[in-house]
């Protein structure tokens, strides 16, 4: 967040630099005036400015992109994962009905991850549960808008999913939409959009906007309030109050 604020300084101090020079020496020549030495010098160092910053840019966008291949390609490297067959029940012969009645009954028993109550298909992706914890964000008097499970993410408002993959978070059919870079999230390629400073979440421009306490996230006005697990961990929640409050 610094390097940026001093990005846009660094940028603001070469435009004031290089339209005041341009100006002052514009109007000196059209007026018949003599030609400012001052003038001169800030133009020239506005312009040198500008040069650098543009130079600058394009070599932090090369090594964004330069990133994110590498990233691509690790991804793509990785051994797939092996995911083990549950052991096929024994075949259980007449004289036992009892035993067979209680496996269909546990056959018939919906998960967690089923969701029915809520009509929307369970992914067939596994994703690792080493991204944080698993639980539902619900809206005090509403229900749950949110099923976390690791590094999946469900928006069950809109029936979307994201995916956690380090330091990006995917929406599933498309590309990356948010960026996690230490405690701060910012929408992909674009501007910071939340930070999290104790138990704060703090527009990075706009100062205090929510409030973590427990098991709850209170909006700053308090006209939102959401109920979330414990466990979570601190990526979670800031893909959380991305997608609770938008951009």
């Amino acid at each position: 967040m610094r390097r940026q604020h001093f990005a846009w300084t660094f940028l603001v101090i070469a435009l004031v630099l290089s339209i005041y020079g341009g100006y002052t020496l514009f109007y000196n020549v059209n007026h018949g005036k003599n030609i400012s030495v001052l003038s001169i010098l800030f133009l020239i160092a506005g312009v040198i400015m500008l040069i650098v910053f543009l130079v600058l840019l394009f070599i932090s966008r090369k090594q964004l992109e330069k990133q994110k291949i590498e990233a691509e390609i690790m991804k793509k490297a990785e051994p797939p994962k092996v995911v083990e067959k549950e052991n096929e029940p024994e075949p259980v012969s007449a004289k036992e009905p009892e035993v067979k009645k209680t496996v269909s009954l546990k056959k018939e028993t919906p998960s967690l991850s089923q969701e029915r109550d809520y009509g929307y298909v369970r992914s067939p992706r596994t994703y690792s549960r080493s991204s944080g914890g698993s639980g539902y964000v619900s809206r005090v008097g509403y229900g749950p808008v949110l099923r976390i499970s690791g590094a999946q993410i469900v928006d069950m408002r809109t029936n979307t999913y994201y995916r956690m993959d380090g330091n990006i978070v995917y929406q599933e059919g498309g590309g990356p939409v948010f960026e996690i870079s230490g405690n701060s999230i910012r929408s992909s390629f674009g501007s910071y959009l939340y930070e999290l400073s104790g138990s704060n979440i703090n527009k990075v421009y706009g100062g205090f906007y929510a409030q973590i306490s427990g098991s709850y996230i209170t909006k700053y006005d308090s006209s939102e309030k959401y109920e979330t697990g414990d466990d979570f961990s601190s990526r979670q929640k800031l893909v959380i109050a991305a997608l609770l409050f938008g951009q």
